[in-house]
């Protein structure tokens, strides 16, 4: 630009785009707006997870959803240390077994087997789909934080059951507070008040992850999402009432002791004695309804605290899923492959609920076919093992193998 003249063409000519421009937006705002998407049905969305009334299956893999400073961890300890079932989480990913291109059962030195995959995590389920994890039939439970990625993890053949801890949010924002001061240096010398006010205090956490609303605004629509979600999809249980909900669980998902019963009936009461006491002395740390911090927490978890009171009336409506299930139902039919002499399942290959394992036999028995032709003890046993799923010979005979620090009197 060199002369006075020459600028002053230059702002008209700028001035009259920025005119068009203000009016193509006006335009623009007249036309009719194309529709959001909106979110798909359950049926859809998750498509390879059972809904909680649909019939049981022998297929079907229970998936524990776990929630930090819900309670969940209860159950996990109970369903991996005492019934000693097979998780799937993210103890899989351990020791270069992220790398494995077959699915398997891992069977440490202490602690519970797992599978060699990583349920965590959005990599280790994408990884885990393409080992075909769910028809491989290796795993009692999974345990994941995630929902809608968890579903690529199952199959039409074999689905996934959700089932969930559920706490009062102002409740569990307390005790994850407390949870972090424990690992994060930088919060230890923080006031819960402090805490309360903070960008640290997660916003409808569980609103959130049902809706699949992960960030930016919620709304009612969001609400009413992870309502249905819950209802359709979801096992609950409640924090509060943490024996009932583990009795339910148990019944839900036929689990029963198949290792040394006593012991295991101990381990159990010994967890669920734990979580008392350390309840009782985290009601001691709560602030009072009303009290200014109780506001705040509140405040960041309007939605959850709907969510949880509505989860609070389904925990009583679910209670027909296991009505008439025989009280105690864990010690019913019990198995112990670490007595003497060792007894196994009973087990149904063809229907007519005439195959078992007899105690102390050693699999010499019939083959099963119509002839009755005798088999040798190697040549039965053989032929019965490849007619039964992966899942139930681990059950059967590999855990008795392996020692337990839970299981100790």
């Amino acid at each position: 630009i060199k002369s006075e003249e020459e600028a002053m063409q230059h702002q008209q000519q700028f001035n009259a785009e920025l005119a068009r421009q203000q009016e193509q937006q006006v335009q623009e705002q007249q036309l009719p707006q194309e529709q959001p998407p909106q979110p798909q049905p359950n049926a859809v969305e998750l498509h390879n997870l059972k809904n909680t009334w649909d019939p049981h299956e022998p297929n079907d893999i229970a998936i524990l959803w776990h929630v930090r400073a819900s309670g969940s961890s209860v159950i996990r300890h109970a369903v991996g240390g005492c019934h000693r079932l097979v998780q799937a989480s993210g103890f899989g990913s351990r020791d270069g077994h992220n790398v494995d291109d077959q699915v398997g059962v891992i069977y440490p030195s202490e602690g519970s087997p797992f599978v060699n995959i990583d349920s965590t995590t959005v990599a280790g389920i994408k990884h885990a789909a393409s080992m075909r994890f769910a028809d491989a039939q290796v795993a009692d439970v999974v345990v994941s934080p995630l929902i809608y990625e968890t579903d690529e993890l199952f199959t039409q053949k074999s689905k996934g059951r959700f089932f969930a801890v559920f706490s009062h949010p102002v409740d569990r924002a307390v005790r994850l507070f407390y949870t972090m001061q424990e690992v994060q240096p930088a919060l230890r010398e923080w006031t819960l008040e402090r805490y309360a006010r903070s960008t640290y205090v997660e916003n409808n956490f569980v609103t959130r992850q049902l809706s699949n609303q992960l960030q930016g605004p919620l709304d009612e629509s969001h609400y009413k999402k992870a309502v249905e979600i819950i209802r359709d999809k979801f096992l609950v249980g409640l924090a509060s009432q943490i024996d009932q909900t583990l009795d339910r669980y148990e019944k839900y998902f036929r689990w029963t002791y198949r290792i040394q019963p006593k012991s295991q009936e101990a381990c159990r009461k010994r967890i669920l004695l734990e979580e008392s006491a350390a309840e009782k002395k985290m009601k001691r740390r709560m602030p009072k309804e009303g009290d200014p911090i109780w506001a705040w927490l509140l405040h960041h978890n309007a939605f959850d605290l709907r969510l949880y009171a509505y989860v609070e009336r389904l925990f009583e409506e679910q209670a027909v899923f296991v009505k008439g299930a025989r009280e105690n139902f864990r010690n019913m039919d019990t198995t112990c492959c670490r007595c003497e002499p060792a007894t196994f399942p009973a087990f149904d290959l063809d229907g007519d609920d005439d195959d078992e394992i007899p105690p102390g036999d050693n699999m010499e028995q019939q083959d099963g076919d119509k002839e009755g032709t005798q088999k040798s003890t190697f040549e039965g046993g053989i032929r019965l093992l490849r007619r039964l799923p992966p899942a139930l010979i681990s059950a059967l005979f590999v855990p008795c193998t392996v020692d337990d620090f839970w299981l100790n009197d």
